[in-house]
């Protein structure tokens, strides 16, 4: 997957939890079983590009459309609390 740092945005961890209406403390215990987006490292700290947050949320809801930029007001919370469900 090529990035384009001119066009792609960079998320903090922070602002992932906040899109997805996750915890940090659920993020953090999902990430250690390998259950978040990839993410890449600038200047020493994790950085998750939307471009690879798009493809892990179409990979893990494939009944999500993503043939255009993501559009936050159509994913639903549910279809992200699953890939988040507790064991």
């Amino acid at each position: 997957m090529r990035m384009d740092i001119s066009k792609d945005e960079l998320f903090t961890q922070e602002e992932l939890c906040d899109k997805l209406k996750v915890t940090r403390q659920t993020f953090h215990k999902y990430k250690k079983k390998g259950l978040v987006p990839p993410h890449i490292e600038v200047l020493g700290r994790e950085r998750y590009p939307v471009n690879i947050v798009n493809e892990w949320l179409k990979q893990n809801n494939p009944s999500l459309d993503m043939t255009g930029p993501i559009d936050e007001s159509l994913i639903n919370v549910a279809q992200i609390d699953s890939v988040f469900k507790d064991e």
